[in-house]
């Protein structure tokens, strides 16, 4: 029996396989399994920077001088200053220039009062400021006698009207008082630890506030 040659063997063997190759099924590729991939969160919104706070509105100083309660106010300033002023250099001015100075202040004085801007205490602390200035002793003592007795009858006047036209709220609260004040001189402990007064006043501070309110 003849043997066949190595070399056509293995060609043979190359044949055979290259044959097997190209006449098999074709595969599909699959792609290696790397999990479920997450995507990236989106970027949070980004808020817009805040309004910049507008500058406050100029303040017009000029108009502001200008206005009514301004002039008032500075009016009243000088007034008070020419009182000191006044009464500082009282003694080194002449009989004359003292006299006008002090004339003009009491005019001020007047219009001041009438207009209920000083009270009767004060307008008759300021006039015999000014007279003290403006006189000898003699004259002082009967000047401001009358002065005294005019606002002590200004005063009774104003005291009788009031009582003859006495405020709704004032006379319910008098009624309260009358009866508070019996109360609390009858009692022997009072709460929080307060004294006997301060629970007397704190009630009728209650009672006041009570009886302004009610009548609103």
């Amino acid at each position: 029996m003849k043997r066949i040659p190595a070399i056509l063997i293995l060609l043979a063997l190359v044949l055979l396989g290259a044959l097997i190759f190209y006449l098999a099924p074709e595969r599909e590729v699959v792609a290696p399994d790397v999990g479920e991939v997450t995507p990236p969160p989106a970027a949070a919104p980004v808020s817009p920077p805040p309004p910049t706070p507008s500058a406050p509105p100029e303040v017009d100083i000029a108009a502001l001088e200008s206005t009514p309660e301004m002039r008032a106010y500075r009016e009243r300033q000088q007034f008070e200053q020419s009182v000191r002023d006044f009464l500082a250099e009282a003694d080194t001015l002449g009989d004359a220039e003292r006299a006008a100075r002090a004339q003009v202040l009491v005019a001020q004085v007047d219009r001041y009062e009438q207009a209920g801007q000083l009270s009767a205490a004060e307008a008759v602390t300021l006039r015999l400021a000014l007279l003290r200035e403006t006189t000898d002793d003699a004259g002082y003592a009967a000047a401001s006698e009358r002065i005294m007795a005019e606002y002590a009858e200004r005063s009774e006047a104003a005291m009788a009207e009031f009582i003859a036209n006495q405020p709704p709220a004032f006379t319910d609260y008098k009624a309260r008082e009358r009866e508070i004040v019996r109360e609390v001189q009858q009692m022997t402990e009072f709460p929080g630890g307060m004294t006997r007064a301060q629970y007397l006043r704190q009630q009728l501070q209650a009672a006041r506030e009570e009886s302004y309110r009610s009548v609103r």
